[in-house]
């Protein structure tokens, strides 16, 4: 499956730069270049869990200005203007999660946060669902069932994008 072979590579990326590794290692920059194959080159529709996976990856190992780190920004911030609202909970999540990951706490950004905040103290039991996810699965699975996954991927996105959030009042200030 080509999406699970995407988001698997945009998630060893991501770990392959969290220990130090940049684009400059052959290894990276062929796992970057696959991305770029891939995703940012195709004109149909990336679903949002492998576009929030290759978000994670080109934030960790891009510079802002990289094609494929904005192209697959557009997409996410497209997705999420129509359907911040409307989509389910744990889409919204992740695609604030993807955001933050590249760096944003724009507008987009911060209503997405608002919005999962609403809906957590208008129904607290809203982010359990028993569905699947694509957090990690046993060995090199991608996808596991977790009733708790979206619950605990939500909490972390609205910690992460305070952070980022409170980082930027502070460069402003």
């Amino acid at each position: 499956n080509d999406a699970v072979h995407v988001r698997l590579t945009a998630a060893v990326l991501q770990r392959l730069a969290e220990t130090g590794l940049r684009t400059e290692d052959d290894r990276v920059r062929r796992g970057v270049e696959f991305l770029a194959r891939t995703v940012g080159d195709r004109n149909d529709d990336v679903p949002l869990v492998t576009a929030c996976a290759v978000a994670g990856a080109a934030g960790a190992l891009l510079p802002d200005d990289h094609a494929l780190r904005r192209e697959i920004e557009r997409r996410i911030r497209v997705r999420q203007r129509d359907e911040v609202t409307r989509g389910p909970l744990h889409d919204t999540a992740a695609a604030l999660g993807a955001l933050t990951d590249l760096g944003h706490a724009c507008v987009q950004a911060q209503r997405a946060a608002r919005h999962l905040v609403a809906a957590l103290e208008r129904d607290p039991d809203a982010f359990v669902n028993g569905r699947t996810t694509h957090d990690g699965g046993p060995g090199l699975s991608p996808d596991t069932l977790d009733p708790t996954a979206a619950a605990r991927r939500s909490a972390q996105v609205l910690r992460r994008h305070a952070a980022l959030a409170a980082q930027v009042t502070e460069l402003r200030s």
